[in-house]
């Protein structure tokens, strides 16, 4: 892959994290609702140099929330 599509297809990843995040939602004992907004990555960073050559990509996973997705 050249460089140009890596840095296209690292910015579009990058602009499309905002839509990892997920509801959270409990049914209470006292039949209350608890309803939350989770982040699915806790961390998505790009870097790149002036001329749109990606240098380093740093990506972390929000774990306690990941592995709430993999066992549910």
């Amino acid at each position: 892959m050249d460089n140009a599509k890596l840095y296209k297809v690292t910015l579009d990843l990058f602009n499309n994290v905002a839509g990892a995040n997920f509801d959270l939602i409990k049914y209470l004992p006292n039949e209350n609702i608890h309803r939350s907004r989770a982040m699915l990555f806790r961390v998505f960073a790009l870097e790149y140099d002036k001329q749109k050559n990606v240098k380093h990509l740093d990506i972390q996973v929000n774990d306690p929330y990941f592995t709430y997705l993999l066992n549910d």
